[in-house]
């Protein structure tokens, strides 16, 4: 099985050198416009060439389309990411329903990468043939064009196919090899509950609609979340509490938008530990994760510009990326390991995107050269003294000290070059 993977692994570890970065998420931050965004996307290598002009959904789309087709250049058997395709085809499914019953069809309704064609679903609609499907595809198609025939009421079209969608993702990833896919589908189904219980708690809808539109899953009881949805916001935020999602009680008490980025950013948290994976199919997950994870970034800028938004509001959207840089990466080595440094408070504020939230004083005072041994924060380094110095003893330095010095060899191997952070 380890071989299996290990040329599509070196094949996919060139290609994340070409993940965005967050330099590069700066440098379209000070575009002025979205025509300007796109075309520094095209010199980034994004879209079709710099002589084809593509609008910002052309362009997405595009770059969608480019994932699935390397991947296939890697793996014979697309079937083992049927976890992250099914959402697609059930999307798709949707679509084609909707098109058929309604007779409207809308540009760009399907997406690519799914595992059956949408013509063939448009097709099966429009011929009442579900046959045509696979099984897991049939059975919801038909009771969804039947509900939204009868009831017109596309809401709850809508939640039949979704909880369709979630248990088919379920029963993909419990056959899967892949532990980073058992684990998302997991992940994906959760946080797709939990979205659920928060809007039915704030529209005041019943027990049945939840009933009906909660998919089973291991780290959620879905009696205690729909009991807690029904009484309060309040007493929904205390469930969550005393679940694994607990952290993001504080994002929903912030605001929708702020909970979105928390769920793509624990994703990115789930699927970093696989770039030290090699003979697996866990970083060929990965990839694809991270590359959907750019382009829901990248549309969330681009919308940010076309709607003229204040650079700081679009700022708090961006989500985190797969890629971080050298600095970032050891900051959240030594956070895991031993915990941020005593008395750095200090931290600019907006200055750099690429400071973890949990960690921005500690790497403010860093960059800055604001926190050195013997010292204490707020005490600039002299002059050819220890550039970068944490309290002595904090954590094992190659020295045995604690103290580094420019040019020492060991030292800027294991602090960075320079002894900056």
């Amino acid at each position: 099985m380890a071989e299996m993977y290990t040329y599509a692994v070196a094949r996919v570890r060139c290609r994340e050198m070409a993940l965005l970065t967050r330099a590069d998420l700066s440098r379209l931050m000070q575009c002025q416009t979205e025509e300007e965004c796109l075309r520094t996307l095209q010199d980034k290598g994004w879209g079709k060439d710099t002589a084809t002009h593509l609008s910002a959904e052309e362009m997405l789309i595009e770059e969608d389309r480019k994932i699935w087709s390397f991947i296939g250049e890697l793996v014979h058997d697309p079937g083992v990411f049927d976890v992250l395709r099914l959402p697609k085809d059930f999307n798709n499914l949707k679509a084609a329903v909707k098109s058929v019953i309604t007779k409207v069809t809308p540009p760009h309704i399907y997406m690519s990468g799914g595992t059956v064609p949408p013509e063939t679903m448009q097709r099966a609609v429009e011929q009442n043939d579900f046959s045509l499907l696979p099984d897991f595809l049939a059975e919801p198609g038909r009771e969804a064009a039947s509900l939204l025939l009868q009831t017109r009421d596309g809401q709850r079209c809508d939640i039949l196919l979704d909880r369709a969608c979630l248990m088919a993702v379920q029963k993909a990833a419990e056959s899967s090899e892949c532990d980073l896919l058992r684990e998302y589908a997991e992940l994906t189904t959760a946080i797709a509950d939990i979205k659920i219980a928060v809007r039915a708690q704030k529209t005041g809808k019943s027990r049945a609609f939840l009933q009906e539109a909660l998919a089973p899953c291991r780290t959620l009881s879905l009696d205690s979340l729909t009991a807690a949805a029904l009484k309060s916001c309040d007493d929904l935020l205390s469930y969550l509490m005393l679940t694994p999602y607990a952290p993001a009680v504080e994002a929903l008490k912030d605001s929708a938008s702020a909970f979105e980025k928390w769920c793509d950013d624990r994703v990115i948290e789930l699927i970093r530990g696989q770039k030290y994976e090699a003979f697996t199919l866990g970083p060929l997950v990965a990839y694809i994760l991270a590359r959907q994870n750019e382009i829901s970034t990248v549309r969330v800028l681009l919308a940010g510009k076309r709607n003229h938004m204040d650079d700081g509001l679009i700022q708090e959207r961006l989500r985190d990326l797969y890629v971080e840089s050298g600095c970032n990466r050891r900051l959240r080595q030594h956070l895991r390991l031993w915990g941020p440094w005593p008395g750095c408070v200090s931290h600019r504020r907006g200055s750099d995107p690429g400071c973890p939230p949990a960690a921005s004083s500690v790497r403010g005072q860093l960059r800055r050269g604001l926190y050195y041994r013997g010292a204490g924060p707020g005490t600039f380094p002299r002059a050819g003294a220890l550039q970068y110095c944490p309290p002595a003893g904090h954590y094992p330095h190659p020295r045995g000290n604690g103290q580094h010095r420019r040019g020492h060899p060991e030292c800027e191997a294991f602090c960075g070059t320079g002894g900056w952070l």
